[in-house]
């Protein structure tokens, strides 16, 4: 895994995918940015609450830390567990979820 150079909670000044839930940051809405070098420099951008529930699944999940857990690619599997602790985030996936 590559350095991390710097890590922000930020306010949308423009809109942007979100790189777990694939769904667009608002303007206005706050994220997280990282700037890391893994395969070259990245951009990491996320919903804050897209990027906490990626991290407790990923501690749930017991991943190893060089693995991604990308909320789009176990959103499905994940269902129960997102509507319970992160409704806003479910509602992202499935509309018909009520915040």
């Amino acid at each position: 895994m590559g350095d991390i150079l710097s890590d922000s909670i930020r306010t949308a000044r423009k809109a942007c995918p979100c790189d777990q839930c694939h769904r667009q940051i608002k303007i206005g809405e706050r994220y997280r940015r990282q700037v890391h070098t893994f395969d070259g420099l990245c951009t990491y951008r996320a919903h804050e609450d897209c990027d906490a529930a990626s991290q407790e699944l990923h501690k749930l999940a017991d991943l190893y830390p060089d693995e991604g857990y990308c909320l789009a690619e176990y959103a499905d599997e994940d269902k129960a567990f997102l509507v319970e602790k992160y409704p806003a985030v479910a509602a992202r996936f499935w509309p018909e979820v009520a915040v």
